[in-house]
């Protein structure tokens, strides 16, 4: 298993997705790239949280810098 930490670990994977629902898009499998965008969209919102001054700021227990 791989642990992904950076920015460009969770753009890759979401680059990956979106190249394999497209795949699946062009051989009429709907669910599977329903499925797949999913976890692009999840990528997406994990870097937007990670990169969110916001966040980073209160520490990932959301009670100030641990």
């Amino acid at each position: 298993m791989t642990v992904v930490t950076s920015r460009a670990d969770f753009e890759k994977l979401m680059d990956l997705r979106m190249a394999e629902a497209k795949l699946l898009l062009t051989q009429k499998d709907w669910d599977g790239a329903y499925y797949l965008v999913g976890y692009a969209v999840e990528f997406a919102l994990k870097i937007r949280i990670q990169y969110c001054p916001v966040i980073s700021l209160m520490g990932p227990t959301g009670y100030g810098i641990t």
